[in-house]
């Protein structure tokens, strides 16, 4: 159900519902709606990206493996760029600890562990000398979605219209 409020603010409920219907009813159509808003999102991936640095820290250049055995570093900054990417999830809502997961349907994320800890580091050594270096965390990302919000509400707007427009029109033809 897609509520126009009087503030002109618009409220979306039952999009992932809607998302999974069209998926059965016109999977084409489905996808093509996740390339519309990689499309709408462009401006934040691609401003994102350009704030990748070469190399973050010195110290990145050598590696650093977790105790599990998953290797963050060493800093590879054309593959961390790479992993910047939007998308559309019509996962089902869950919950965790008491806590809703899942809940985005439209994201926009950095998909890269080092990359993560590159925009989002705050404690410790690092965290302080990435903001020395770097500035405040987030530090792509968010600015990047902050400078081009209204673009890309603008388009889940219309994504989100034409979604329902066409599940509507499809339901209504198989009844």
């Amino acid at each position: 159900m897609i509520d126009m409020k009087p503030d002109g603010s618009t409220e979306i409920a039952g999009l992932k519902q809607t998302l999974k219907d069209l998926n059965k009813l016109n999977p084409a159509y489905r996808r093509q709606l996740t390339k519309d808003f990689a499309k709408a999102a462009e401006p934040v991936v691609n401003e994102a990206k350009n704030k990748v640095p070469e190399m973050p820290l010195s110290g990145w250049k050598y590696p650093w493996v977790t105790k599990s055995g998953a290797q963050i570093l060493p800093w590879d900054n054309s593959k961390s760029a790479r992993k910047i990417r939007a998308g559309i999830s019509a996962k089902k809502v869950g919950e965790f600890q008491g806590r809703a997961t899942n809940t985005s349907v439209f994201f926009i994320r950095w998909n890269d562990a080092a990359g993560t800890v590159y925009d989002m580091a705050r404690k410790g050594r690092m965290g302080d000398n990435l903001r020395t270096k770097h500035g405040t965390a987030s530090r792509a990302l968010w600015p990047a979605y902050e400078r081009n919000q209204t673009k890309v509400v603008e388009g889940v707007r219309d994504i989100a219209f034409a979604a329902a427009l066409e599940v509507d029109n499809l339901t209504r033809k198989t009844h």
